[in-house]
């Protein structure tokens, strides 16, 4: 399952629901914040304030294996203090506010699955808390390609930069889909 140059606040799966394998994220822009918002019962949320659960960009919880993370850019600029690069929780207590969180358990008790961390393939990821680009050590090119099925921007990219992810630097770009809904015209 792909999941390319999607505009979110994690990547993630549950174990609720039972287990999720094979799942790739490329050049998505994960910045670890939802957008703030208000619950049907009435509470605001804000989760740049530190109030509300866990935080993370990336996190396939227990029983979830073989994700790949290519060229992501996680987290938020000027935004990542108290987070750190990975906490993956531990016996009866959720992970810190993490980048990546692998194979947390997110029902009690909590706890960690070990399999997940080295069944993840993390490579050419830009993330907010170290400030830099991650290779995987076997990669000595360096590269990553536009798109892992498209072959040009598509038309709706006209008059945007394609990808619009980034990961050399961090630089995110402009989501045409998400300019039209900011501006209203979605």
């Amino acid at each position: 399952m792909l999941f390319e140059g999607n505009f979110s606040f994690n990547a993630e799966s549950d174990s609720t629901h039972g287990n999720s394998i094979y799942m790739t994220f490329f050049r998505n822009d994960l910045t670890g914040f939802r957008t703030p918002f208000r619950s049907l019962g009435g509470t605001n949320y804000d989760d740049t304030k530190g109030c509300c659960g866990l935080l993370r960009a990336a996190s396939p919880h227990t029983y979830s294996y073989w994700f790949s993370f290519l060229g992501n850019v996680l987290g938020t600029q000027g935004k990542m203090n108290g987070w750190v690069y990975e906490d993956n929780g531990g016996p009866n207590r959720f992970p810190n506010p993490a980048i990546f969180a692998l194979g947390w358990m997110d029902i009690a008790p909590q706890g960690t699955d070990p399999k997940v961390p080295p069944s993840t393939i993390r490579n050419g990821n830009y993330d907010y808390v170290t400030n830099s680009i991650k290779w995987a050590p076997d990669d000595t090119a360096h590269t990553l390609p536009n798109s892992l099925y498209l072959t040009s921007a598509p038309d709706f990219f006209s008059g945007y930069t394609w990808p619009w992810v980034d990961p050399i630097n961090g630089t995110v770009h402009t989501l045409p889909a998400k300019a039209r809904y900011d501006a209203g015209t979605p």
